[in-house]
């Protein structure tokens, strides 16, 4: 692939390619489209669909007498995750 630089500010990715071609454009939105890992904790853990490719899915879930608040499960989408990671406090 030819000199290319991406930029991402606020969400938004920027990329300039010195010499544009179909090619390279499908390996970008490949690049751009990965999420973040994600990280299971001593009382959450988290289980991914398909790695961190876009389309995947994030599941969360609790460990025996704690609580999941909020989102139960997470999509990747063009770069990121959708919603916010949950957290798990003691109590049912």
């Amino acid at each position: 692939m030819d000199a290319v630089v991406v930029v991402r500010i606020m969400g938004i990715v920027l990329l300039f390619l010195e010499r544009p071609s179909h090619e390279n454009f499908e390996i970008l939105l490949h690049y751009i489209s990965d999420c973040p890992g994600l990280s299971s904790t001593s009382t959450t853990s988290v289980s991914v669909t398909a790695g961190l490719t876009a389309g995947s899915v994030a599941t969360y879930a609790c460990v025996s007498g704690y609580t999941l608040f909020g989102d139960v499960t997470r999509t990747c989408t063009a770069g990121s995750w959708t919603g916010v990671e949950p957290s798990c406090l003691p109590g049912k």
